[in-house]
């Protein structure tokens, strides 16, 4: 019984250190609404055109790009670098709507805030630079008056929308959960150790038995 302590006790301590180990992971979220994407209907026709779902598989990579993450990183130096925003940072765009949910991990729960946020801005940045850009397009292409209008128009509009979504949440393991866990593996191990300890020997006596033949 006492080994059987001695590894619940071991089997204890391990957890807790392997958990100790882990630095805890903190995920905060954004969401962002795409609300223009193309603009060439918008500003030819003055109707605005829906996003089609080439346009949503667009923006979300688009979202979690070099050139946006390089943005975020130059705007917001403790954000960490660009390899560690790749590394901590993902998108996924809401099934049916023309939300992205702009999720980050990290080791605090105030810097996974900051890099959801500042990858959220970046993005929508990016998106701006990318609908002025083509709005100057059908400036510089187009010689009526009205369209270029339109086109100033677009100049002025946010093609995006960011809404704050999850509070910080803690991903770390509960210290107390890994250490009852360990301990109940090292109680298990150490019942089997002493269970082999004591039936073997009289299991071999057994088998082995009493030698035909022996002078009594």
């Amino acid at each position: 019984m006492t080994i059987a302590l001695a590894l619940a006790l071991l089997g204890a301590i391990s957890a807790l250190l392997a958990a100790q180990g882990n630095r805890p992971s903190w995920t905060a979220s954004r969401q962002v609404l795409v609300r223009t994407w193309n603009v060439d209907g918008l500003v030819l026709s003055g109707q605005p055109a829906q996003l089609t779902d080439e346009d949503r598989v667009s923006a979300t990579k688009i979202a979690t790009s070099y050139e946006v993450f390089e943005r975020a990183a130059r705007t917001a130096r403790d954000l960490g670098s660009v390899k560690q925003l790749q590394d901590s940072v993902s998108a996924k765009l809401e099934a049916g709507s023309n939300l992205i949910t702009i999720t980050a991990e990290a080791p605090s729960a105030q810097l996974a805030d900051r890099r959801a946020q500042g990858v959220a801005e970046a993005f929508s940045a990016a998106t701006k630079e990318r609908q002025f850009s083509l709005a100057d397009d059908l400036i510089s292409q187009r010689t009526s008056e009205e369209v270029k209008q339109r086109a100033r128009a677009v100049r002025e509009m946010d093609p995006v929308q960011i809404y704050r979504g999850s509070e910080p949440t803690n991903g770390r393991p509960s210290l107390i959960r890994s250490a009852a866990s360990g301990a109940v593996l090292g109680l298990g191990v150490g019942a089997l150790i002493v269970a082999a300890w004591t039936f073997l020997p009289r299991l071999r006596s057994r088998s082995q038995g009493t030698p035909a033949g022996r002078d009594r």
